[in-house]
């Protein structure tokens, strides 16, 4: 059974897991049928845990491997497993994500007894300014704290001398914080406005990555209207479903208004605590805004239940009239949103 199939180019490496014990066979043949000269290998037996693999080619910023971190109170960490080949002159390049300020990074490298390297340099960048590491460690640990306005996309690099076929590696890498998150933006209307309209669809900013887990559950997130009276939690509150968009990582996400349009009300918007950053950091306190929403004098507003005959909303402004109204051509205010309200029916008596 094959279990791992290498092709091409100069340098090229993959990993498997032995599934059992027995005799295993490495087979070497022509690639694509024009190399018949001499080849070099290298087969590497590690026992479980040992870390995650680079990948080629990973020699700048847009292809550095995403390091897999795993968590640990306030504190992500990985190992990785590498080689600097000498195909590999411009380093090994692996990303750490959105980090915030209060963060320390730390990386050290741990190597084999066999490895070729002589020395190696370690350097951190940010994503702004790309070309200028903000720390460089030579032939030995790094570590860097983020100050404030420090928060950024953060990339660390290898690069080294004797490299080679037998140039191997290890980096251990950690990140730690116990700084909270915070919310950066909401696009609802802003804090005590009143506006005519809002359709089904915002956006939530954050400071640094998320625990995706936490932001993706919708109980986190509540939109209450007022009820009509201007006053919360008495009891009068109408609830509003919010769907988050997917989230894995960065910093912004997505949110829809499942059961609106939002009427004519008075609004607050919360998002608990039980938001935690990717450092296993809640919010320091609970974020809330409210606003209002008016209607639009000479207009019908859509409603949140039209979505049948006999709940259809209906054109005129003074239906009761029993007579033509010509106000009623006024046109309604509706956002249909795919998925979540098929249809907007209105009905107009003559």
């Amino acid at each position: 059974n094959l279990l791992i199939d290498v092709q091409g180019g100069d340098v090229n490496n993959g990993q498997a897991t032995i599934p059992r014990d027995g005799t295993y066979y490495v087979r070497v043949q022509p690639w694509n049928g024009d190399y018949n000269t001499e080849y070099r290998f290298r087969v590497t037996l590690a026992p479980p845990g040992s870390g995650q693999m680079e990948t080629e080619a990973n020699d700048q910023f847009s292809q550095a491997d995403g390091l897999s971190f795993t968590l640990a109170g306030n504190q992500l960490s990985n190992r990785i497993y590498g080689l600097l080949d000498t195909d590999d002159g411009p380093g090994d390049y692996f990303g750490l994500g959105n980090i915030a300020a209060g963060t320390e990074v730390a990386a050290a490298l741990d190597l084999p007894t066999s490895t070729t390297l002589t020395s190696y340099t370690l350097q951190l960048y940010r994503s702004s300014n790309a070309g200028t590491p903000v720390a460089t460690s030579t032939d030995g640990p790094l570590t860097h704290l983020l100050q404030p306005g420090d928060e950024d996309t953060y990339y660390l690099r290898l690069t080294g001398t004797g490299l080679g076929m037998l140039a191997e590696y290890f980096i251990n890498t950690s990140l730690t914080d116990t700084t909270p998150p915070t919310i950066t933006s909401v696009s609802l209307p802003a804090e005590g406005v009143t506006l005519d309209f809002f359709g089904r669809s915002f956006s939530i900013g954050y400071s640094e990555d998320m625990l995706p887990e936490t932001v993706n559950e919708p109980a986190n997130f509540e939109l209450l209207g007022s009820g009509g009276d201007g006053t919360f939690d008495d009891g009068n509150e109408l609830i509003y479903a919010l769907a988050p968009a997917s989230y894995a990582s960065g910093l912004s996400q997505g949110f829809t208004i499942t059961d609106g349009p939002l009427l004519a009300d008075d609004y607050r918007f919360t998002v608990t605590t039980n938001l935690r950053d990717k450092l296993n950091n809640n919010l320091a306190a609970p974020y809330v805004r409210t606003f209002s929403i008016t209607d639009v004098a000479g207009y019908v507003s859509e409603d949140r239940d039209n979505d049948s005959f006999a709940s259809a909303d209906s054109l005129s402004l003074a239906p009761d009239l029993g007579a033509f109204d010509s106000s009623f051509v006024n046109s309604g205010i509706s956002q249909s949103s795919a998925g979540s309200d098929p249809r907007d029916i209105v009905s107009a008596d003559f």
